[in-house]
C-alpha cells in the first residue's frame, strides 16, 4: 500500500531534483524521504478521520506523535534530508523557489495519502475502514520494519543523516 505512494512520491520528488546539488540529493535518499512524508500524512489523516469515528480519547496529534516517536529515527533522519534540501534550492535558486518545491513535496505526498486513504473508504463502511486503519498503526503494521518496502533507503538515510 505505501509501496506504490512511494514510488508515485519519489517520482515527483526526482522531478524537483535538478534544483539540488548532486552532493545532498540522491535518489535513494528522496525515495526515503518519499515514503516518510507520504506515511506521516497518511498517519495524520487517519487520527483525523478515524478518532472520533472509533470514540478514541487521543488527539490526531498524539496518535500521529507515538507513530513518530516509535519510527523516530527515520522521522528525523527525513527531517534533516529535507532541510537540506530546501537549504541547497534557496541558496541555489532563491527562498521563493525552496518555498514552491517544498510546498510541492508537501502537497503531493499528501494527495498521495489521500488518495490511498479514500480508497480505502470506498472499500467498505468508515467505521470498519477506521478500526482497520487504527489498528495497523497501532500495531506497529505501518512502522519503518526490515519487510518495508524500501528499507534499505531508509537506513541509508538514517546513517547519511548521522
Amino acid at each position: 500500500m505505501l509501496r506504490n505512494l512511494l514510488l508515485t512520491f519519489a517520482a515527483t520528488v526526482t522531478v524537483c531534483s535538478a534544483q539540488v546539488p548532486a552532493r545532498v540529493q540522491s535518489e535513494s535518499r528522496d525515495a526515503a524521504l518519499g515514503y516518510m512524508g507520504t506515511a506521516n500524512f497518511l498517519i495524520g489523516r487517519i487520527g483525523r478521520d478515524c478518532l472520533s469515528v472509533l470514540g478514541r480519547a487521543e488527539s490526531p496529534q498524539q496518535f500521529v506523535q507515538t507513530w513518530q516517536t516509535r519510527n523516530g529515527k527515520y522521522v528525523i533522519a527525513a527531517a534533516k534530508y529535507m532541510e537540506m534540501r530546501l537549504a541547497e534550492v534557496a541558496a541555489s535558486n532563491g527562498e521563493q523557489r525552496r518555498g514552491a518545491v517544498q510546498k510541492d513535496m508537501m502537497s503531493r505526498s499528501q494527495t498521495a495519502a489521500d488518495d490511498l486513504l479514500q480508497s480505502w473508504y470506498r472499500s467498505g463502511p468508515k467505521d470498519a475502514v477506521c478500526r482497520r486503519a487504527v489498528e495497523m498503526v497501532d500495531t506497529g503494521m505501518l512502522d519503518v520494519s526490515p519487510s518495508s518496502s524500501v528499507f534499505a533507503d531508509l537506513q541509508a538515510l538514517v546513517d547519511w543523516a548521522q
